[in-house]
């Protein structure tokens, strides 16, 4: 969509121009430099945004009954998913048209003990990819699955961690610059590196330089920034580091979080009318 429009400035008419084509990864320069690199239009065609509505399990009647609902051809799991029979669960993939983005619920620090069982109990925790099934997941489905998920982390890092870093000083800049990108460093390496994200606050150039992000995101409407400024700084890390954008309109906010039933929602969490005007938002940066 391209338009011309008139832009009246007291006497003087000034003609502006709408250029709203979308980066293309591959044409940028870094994208050749990069080990893990966005996915092509043939997994996320350029233009055409492609809908989650499923954060199940591996089921194939629940696959089933979510690619004939319409909501959506995206699977976006939990590491539990992982725990059981990859191979099969990743043959219902493909028997079903389906992507898997951004594999969550890692938490650095909690326990480790990831297996379904106590603690944890199949919850958050930090989670390890073992190497082989990184492996079985790439060889298989390829550029379908878009990596592992740094879920808030940077949020997490700024109020729980940061503090920990300056030894009761004040650390400079560039020190506070290399203690955020040695925590993010152990967080790939346990997740094997490919990975995408869902941010809090506004680290996503941090993140996208590494060249290790297939996508980026930002976990809209809880309270957190500005929503606007939130995609004007995934928009420009995306088009600087050779990625992509992905949505996500949060159903949590100051109050609570929204539960809807077939006949209505509740009035916690983000009102229905915000989620539709970021939504609208998002398709309009350019989501895939």
């Amino acid at each position: 969509l391209r338009f011309l429009a008139g832009l009246v400035l007291g006497s003087v008419a000034i003609a502006t121009r709408l250029f709203p084509d979308l980066a293309e990864p591959a044409d940028n320069p870094e994208y050749s430099r990069q080990w893990i690199r966005a996915a092509g239009p043939d997994v996320f065609p350029r233009g055409r945004t492609r809908f989650s509505g499923y954060r199940g399990g591996c089921d194939d009647k629940a696959f089933e009954a979510y690619v004939s609902s319409g909501l959506g051809d995206i699977w976006w799991p939990q590491y539990p998913v992982l725990n059981g029979d990859v191979a099969g669960c990743i043959d219902l993939v493909q028997r079903h048209n389906l992507t898997v983005v951004d594999i969550s619920n890692y938490v650095p620090g909690d326990t480790d003990v990831c297996d379904g069982s106590a603690p944890a109990s199949g919850g958050v925790c930090e989670y390890h990819l073992p190497p082989a099934t990184h492996d079985l997941l790439l060889s298989r489905l390829g550029d379908r699955w878009t990596g592992m998920d740094n879920g808030e982390q940077d949020g997490r890092y700024v109020s729980r961690y940061a503090g920990q870093m300056l030894g009761g000083g004040s650390a400079s800049r560039m020190e506070q610059m290399f203690n955020f990108m040695r925590f993010f460093q152990r967080m790939t390496d346990d997740l094997g590196s490919r990975m995408m994200g869902l941010n809090s606050l506004y680290f996503t150039h941090y993140f996208a330089r590494t060249g290790l992000y297939t996508g980026l995101a930002a976990e809209t409407a809880q309270g957190l920034p500005n929503a606007q400024l939130f995609y004007a700084f995934l928009r420009g890390a995306v088009k600087q580091f050779a990625s992509l954008i992905w949505g996500n309109v949060s159903i949590y906010n100051r109050f609570g979080f929204k539960t809807c039933t077939v006949g209505a929602c509740s009035a916690d969490g983000t009102s229905l009318s915000l989620m539709k005007r970021l939504m609208m938002a998002q398709l309009m940066y350019g989501v895939s």
